[in-house]
């Protein structure tokens, strides 16, 4: 080995291995490496100073500076006349992402700039890009079949915006050409053709076509159809694409002029079908097909959601998913809906609406149709045109050409036919008929008019017609009846003819006359003047005998026995009886006699009543109005005579109701004469009846007997005689009745003597006295009439015989030793009743039946032990105890009972009428009482039902409850205060059979929800403060049905107002069920954009990737 510090060979130097430079090495001349290496280890080959190649890592680096120190040579790499060469790629750019060419293809990324011709041999594709081309007039040449032609086509901006291609001038807004042939022409302006010859397969015209004259020639089958349907024309719309897949294209419009579900006189339901027309971006859209996928404007207000099927990709090419087009980017949107989805009686199904004029129908035929989308066949409601196929009017089949209409159909001016039907009805040619029934006729050889024809001429003319009429008026028919006037002079009806004098039957024993001197009617007789029933033209009526059940009106005449003068009906019968009223038992005090009713003016004459009253006897009363040109006039005297009480009432204009007291609840009260008024009609009343309030008493007329009319007046009426005094030197009856009897001798088998005066009365010696004061003695006596005394003084008991018996039993006993007054006998079913208006006992009555009573005032009631009763009806006084009452069952009666102590029970406590408890009433078992429904309706089953029980602390006490319209009920309660308030409370009724008209709602629920205010507030009475509620003055502003209640009722008491709960929850619900819908359509929002996110990260990250 030979280290040296310098080596200089001049001449020629060989070196057999290697040689080493630690510090670099310097050749002058050349360095020729034969057959060998120059190797290159962790450093640069440079040529003129400057890095040529480097190889430090995996790529061999040309001209390029080694860590920014050494520059490269600046021009770059220069090949000379050589070829750069590489079979592998050659990239611009990281990974060539600016411009790569291989074997494959050459691929470039960034603008190409071209300044001469390209010869691409096999094609080229531009991507993301645009083509630019720079030139005076910028070409495109195409060489079809590898021609060596100049061009066989060519593309060329002749001048400025005009672009010629192949001879067709196109600029931007005409396209110029001799003769234009395409499968599809999209023009958004127009096409100037005025010498030449435009054919397309299809043309799509988004505004208006216009001709001046159209011709088709050599057209086979046009096969086309034409529609006229609903339509929304939207003025500013915003149109979203949902989703896009291949031809179908979702997509939601928003327009303020879909302001609505109906449009055009149709809902345009979900599964409808519809056309769109216009413009999206780029996308010309002509005339599109589609479905609504929803309802319109439902999921959101003024929204259109719907699914479109293009017939290419290209048609909806300038549409991109996720993407909002508006303002410019939309051109004259239009929405044609041609079938409706509508459940038509259970079947839901497209069919058509609106007008559809089809050239070649279904039935290879021309027609116009109307549909209006309810018609379950899919058939129109109208057509013009064929009408083979339609259902079937009248059950006639429709055929050939005409008019058809499934409704009505209405014409203002002629309708001319010579054949055809109306309803049931032929039209001939001169005859309108039902065939084999009616008909009529404008021919004179046939009937005018017929009806009731049965022969088989089909209407013919009618000749054998039950009824007809000839043109020249002659009416042949088998049976009429005429309500109208008939004028003849003659002929026959049924068995009667007819002559210029009368209208009689065959035999002449029935007929009338209009000759004065004739009967105006007669029967049963040929001869008029003795028929057994006729009637003269004076109206006088001649009959041997009648049946009348209406009203005789007669100034005099007589009827029986009776006769009429002035007026007045005399009846000798004084058994005739006009009306019976009985008692019955009811506790009624009183009869409802009659009710008069006033029908004219100008009553000048008195009315009478008579009547026949147990425990009365006879009485009358006569009323009078006042004589006034009115029907409704003033009571001018009411009157009576005689005993018992006679009442009477307005109870409307011109209306008087006439009442009678009852002597008890078994009398009875007999009409035994009625005296009538003109003008003045008299129903006879109902009977037992209360007295109204403020009922005017009858006044008693001076003088007036319990049996007679007037005391100064004699009536004789039939068999009976009525008079004030009988002055008679004999009178010999069967049985006299009289106050004062006046005679020198007296004979009769008996007699009622009134007024007896004398000294005094003595028979059988003393047993049977009476002195002239009045005093009556007896040793015994059986009496079977009435005693009136002003007291009865009894030692020990009175006995009485009960109904059926011959033994006498004790009915009212004293015992002195207890002082006990004893009432009423062994029999249970034996009653007592004390009737007068002071029946006052002082000490204990003992009861061992039943006890009732008018009044009575008493210290103490006992019944005795076992099923023994206290009744206490008090039918017209009082009952007042100062004592207590035992018994086990206590019934009282409808006046007032008034007890001073305690009433004990071990039964029933019965109260027929008012009953004040004033004091604590304790009931051990239950307390029941007849509820109002069955009180006031008679034909309710009678319930007797318990009362709510109310607590009894003070603040939590409760009044009553009211019931209200609409389910609604109030509590009058004391609501946590000693004040007392009123709430109302409605009950949830929804019944479907308390409802009608029912369909979905269209409140928006949502904005009633957010105008309600949530409150926080202090309650006045308790102080609570409650952190969340509503006030119901604030809801009732939002809608009054959500409070009841409020004011105050009328006795100043507060009507709390209260929140209809029910309604509230369902505004919450119908809320609810609007944020889901909106939720549901934002969720579909998120999945769109969270799509349409991915895959812009998918395209960011592919950027970032070739960036890098």
């Amino acid at each position: 080995m030979a280290q040296l510090n310098n080596l200089i060979v001049t001449g020629s130097s060989r070196f057999l291995n290697k040689v080493y430079f630690s510090n670099g090495g310097t050749f002058n001349g050349n360095l020729n490496v034969n057959n060998g290496n120059i190797n290159v280890t962790n450093g640069n080959l440079q040529l003129y100073g400057k890095v040529a190649l480097q190889g430090y890592d995996n790529w061999l680096r040309i001209n390029n500076s080694v860590n920014g120190i050494n520059s490269p040579f600046t021009y770059g790499i220069y090949c000379g006349n050589g070829v750069l060469r590489t079979d592998g790629e050659f990239q611009v750019g990281d990974g060539g992402n600016c411009f790569k060419a291989n074997s494959s293809a050459i691929t470039c990324n960034r603008s190409l700039i071209v300044n001469a011709g390209v010869d691409f041999g096999y094609g080229a594709t531009i991507r993301n890009a645009g083509l630019e081309l720079y030139f005076s007039t910028p070409f495109i040449d195409f060489h079809f079949n590898n021609s060596n032609k100049d061009f066989t086509s060519r593309i060329i901006e002749s001048k400025e915006s005009v672009l010629s291609i192949n001879g067709v001038t196109c600029s931007s807004s005409n396209l110029a050409a001799n003769n234009v042939s395409a499968t599809n022409v999209n023009v958004s302006s127009r096409i100037n053709a005025d010498a030449a010859t435009a054919i397309f397969n299809n043309v799509y015209v988004k505004d208006e076509l216009r001709s001046t004259t159209w011709a088709i020639d050599n057209i086979t089958n046009l096969g086309s159809t034409f529609y006229v349907s609903p339509c929304i024309i939207f003025t500013n719309p915003s149109v979203y694409i949902n989703s896009k897949s291949g031809t179908t294209v979702t997509l939601t419009i928003t327009d303020n002029n879909i302001i609505s579900s109906t449009i055009g006189g149709q809902t345009w339901t979900s599964g409808s079908k519809i056309k769109l027309m216009g413009r999206i971006n780029t996308s010309v859209l002509g005339v599109v097909n589609g479905t609504m996928a929803r309802q319109l404007n439902t999921t959101t207000a003024k929204t259109a959601y719907i699914t479109l099927n293009f017939a290419t990709t290209n048609d909806c090419a300038g549409i991109e998913q996720g993407k909002t087009y508006s303002g410019s980017a939309i051109g004259d949107l239009k929405m044609m809906m041609y079938e409706v989805n509508l459940n038509v009686n259970g079947t839901t199904k497209n069919r058509p609406v609106g007008i559809r004029m089809s050239s070649y129908n279904e039935d290879k035929k021309s027609s116009i149709d109307i549909y209006n989308g309810t018609v379950d066949d899919g058939k129109p409601v109208v057509r013009m045109g064929y009408l083979g196929g339609l259902p079937a009017v009248n059950g006639e089949n429709p055929t050939g050409y005409g008019f058809y209409a499934a409704g009505n159909a209405f014409f203002s001016g002629r309708i001319v036919s010579g054949s055809g039907k109306i309803g049931n009805w032929n039209i001939g040619t001169d005859s309108l008929y039902v065939p084999n029934k009616t008909g009529i006729s404008s021919n004179t050889g046939k009937f005018a008019f017929w009806a009731g024809e049965s022969n088989s001429k089909n209407g013919a003319n009618g000749s054998d017609a039950v009824f007809r009429v000839g043109h020249n008026g002659v009416l042949i028919a088998t049976n009429a009846t005429i309500t109208g006037s008939i004028t003849a002079t003659s002929g026959a009806i049924g068995s009667f003819t007819l002559d210029s004098t009368y209208l009689q039957s065959s035999d002449k024993t029935v007929g009338l006359s209009a000759t004065a001197s004739d009967w105006a009617f007669w029967a049963g007789g040929t001869n008029t003047n003795n028929a057994k029933f006729r009637v003269n033209h004076a109206g006088e009526l001649y009959a041997t005998n009648a049946n009348i059940s209406g009203n005789i009106t007669a100034t005099s005449g007589t009827i029986g026995g009776c006769s009429i003068s002035n007026g007045t009906l005399s009846i000798t019968n004084a058994n005739s009886t006009y009306a019976v009223f009985e008692g019955n038992g009811k506790t009624n005090g009183y009869f409802h006699i009659a009710t008069i009713k006033i029908i004219g003016s100008y009553i000048d004459r008195a009315m009478v009543i008579g009547a026949q009253s147990r425990g009365y006897g006879y009485s009358e009363i006569n009323l009078q109005f006042i004589n006034a040109n009115s029907t409704d006039p003033g009571l001018n005297f009411f009157n009576q005579t005689g005993r018992g009480d006679w009442y009477i009432k307005k109870t409307a204009t011109s209306t008087w109701n006439i009442y009678c007291k009852k002597s008890e609840v078994w009398g009875y009260t007999r009409i035994l004469k009625y005296i009538d008024s003109p003008s003045v009609t008299l129903t006879w009343g109902s009977g037992n009846a209360d007295l109204p309030a403020s009922s005017t008493r009858a006044t008693q007329l001076a003088g007036s007997s319990a049996w007679c009319y007037n005391n100064d007046s004699t009536y004789i009426n039939g068999g009976n005689i009525y008079t004030g005094t009988v002055t008679a030197n004999a009178i010999a009856a069967n049985a006299i009745t009289s106050d004062k009897i006046s005679v020198s001798q007296l004979s009769a088998i008996s007699a009622d003597l009134g007024s007896i005066t004398g000294g005094s009365i003595n028979i059988g010696n003393g047993k049977f006295k009476v002195d002239s004061s009045g005093n009556f003695t007896a040793t015994n006596g059986s009496l079977t009439g009435t005693v009136n005394a002003t007291s009865i003084k009894i030692k020990k008991s009175i006995q009485f015989y009960p109904k059926d018996t011959v033994t006498p039993q004790t009915l009212i006993s004293w015992d002195s030793d207890d002082e006990e007054l004893s009432i009423g006998w062994s029999g249970a079913e034996t009653q007592l009743f004390i009737y007068g208006s002071n029946s006052l006992m002082n000490g204990i009555i003992r009861c061992t039946g039943k006890f009732m009573s008018d009044s009575i005032y008493a210290t103490t009631i006992k019944g005795f032990t076992g099923e023994n009763d206290v009744q206490i009806p008090g039918i017209s006084g009082n009952v007042t105890i100062s004592g207590n009452v035992y018994s086990t069952a206590i019934y009282t009666g409808n006046s007032n009972t008034s007890i001073g102590k305690n009433i004990t029970t071990k039964g029933t406590l019965h109260v027929d009428g008012e009953s004040g408890f004033y004091g604590k009433v304790t009931a051990r078992s239950s307390f029941v009482f007849l509820d109002y429904n069955a009180e006031e309706d008679a034909n309710a089953t009678a319930v007797f039902r318990r009362p709510i029980a109310s607590a009894g602390s003070n603040k939590t006490k409760v009044a009553f409850l009211q019931s209200h319209a609409g389910n609604k009920i109030s509590i009058r309660a004391q609501y946590g205060s000693t004040s007392w308030g009123t709430a109302t409370f409605t009950g949830s009724s929804s019944d479907i059979r308390l409802k009608r008209d029912i369909k979905d709602s269209s409140v928006n629920a949502l904005s009633k929800i957010m105008q309600m205010q949530i409150r926080e507030f202090n309650w006045k009475q308790t102080g609570v403060h409650q952190e969340l509620g509503c006030v119901a003055d604030e809801l009732e502003l939002i809608d009054p049905l959500l409070t009841t209640g409020g004011g105050y009722d009328d006795d100043g008491t507060m009507n709390v107002k209260c929140i209809n709960t029910l309604l509230l929850s369902e505004y919450n619900s119908k809320a609810i069920q609007e944020l889901g819908k909106e939720n549901e359509r934002l969720n579909e929002e998120i999945i769109e954009l969270r799509q349409l996110l991915s895959k812009t990260r998918g395209i960011v990250e592919s950027i970032l990737k070739r960036s890098a």
